[in-house]
């Protein structure tokens, strides 16, 4: 992050304020190198509710893993902001700045929040973590994954904030997405090259247990080596698609290939 600052035009020292989702390592460990803070003047801000849950000791004894072992990265990553008064917490959803406002976000851990910028009629909300498997979880909000801490609230936030984001066609910007990366309701995913691949098939998204199957261009059930295929596939019904290992994700063949 320094070098992509110095980049911009930018130093560590320039920054005043840092805002955080949540402090799982891969969104807070580039605070610190060294045990030395990598933003000296900077203030971090996040939930109160989320400084709480990472400090308590009594919440770390009882937590099941993997987040248990997240709690032994805290000090390590915002440890020295913490010592030097440099951490300051709101409460909700909060205006901080003049355009730019906190709004709760928790489910995924119990104090993640989003962050709204607003200027001149237009508007962007940052999501935390609200998606880990864009592929699965954008067809299948209701999967999660062993990283929440609160997995039923996690899947709860997240279609309510699926429907509430394509109800008034914001836009968001997200954490663990491909990038540039859109999604079209009607016509299926839009790849990086623009190139819309078709919808998988209803089932295989209602169930969220079935893998395409590359060589049989279908769909079939991973578990127990079944090799049963599901309804047929889009692109094997077009005969321009096919299958890659990832799930339900499709690509266009060359001209030459079809």
């Amino acid at each position: 992050m320094p070098e992509s600052l110095k980049s911009a035009g930018y130093s560590p020292e320039q920054i005043t304020d840092i805002l955080v989702t949540h402090v799982h390592p891969d969104h807070t460990g580039g605070l610190t190198v060294g045990g030395k803070k990598v933003f000296p003047n900077a203030i971090v801000h996040m939930d109160r509710r989320e400084l709480a849950y990472w400090t308590d000791k009594s919440a770390e004894e009882n937590a099941p893993e993997p987040t248990r072992s997240f709690f032994k990265t805290v000090e390590p990553a915002v440890g020295p902001y913490i010592a030097s008064g440099s951490v300051k917490t709101f409460d909700g959803e909060t205006l901080l700045f003049p355009g730019l406002r906190s709004i709760p976000g928790y489910g995924h851990t119990p104090g993640q929040s989003y962050y709204v910028l607003e200027s001149g009629g237009e508007k962007i909300i940052f999501w935390g973590d609200i998606i880990h498997v864009p592929d699965i979880q954008f067809y299948n909000p209701n999967i999660t994954i062993k990283f929440d801490v609160d997995s039923s609230a996690a899947a709860a936030r997240r279609k309510r904030d699926f429907a509430d984001a394509a109800k008034h066609r914001t836009l968001v910007a997200m954490p663990h997405m491909y990038f540039p990366r859109a999604l079209d309701e009607e016509d299926g995913i839009d790849d990086p090259t623009g190139r819309k691949a078709p919808r998988p098939p209803a089932q295989a998204l209602r169930r969220g247990t079935w893998d395409c199957g590359p060589r049989r261009r279908g769909l079939v059930r991973p578990a127990g080596g079944a090799d049963r295929t599901a309804p047929e596939c889009p692109c094997r019904r077009t005969r321009t698609w096919r299958c890659t290992t990832a799930r339900a994700r499709h690509r266009r063949l060359p001209a030459a290939s079809r």
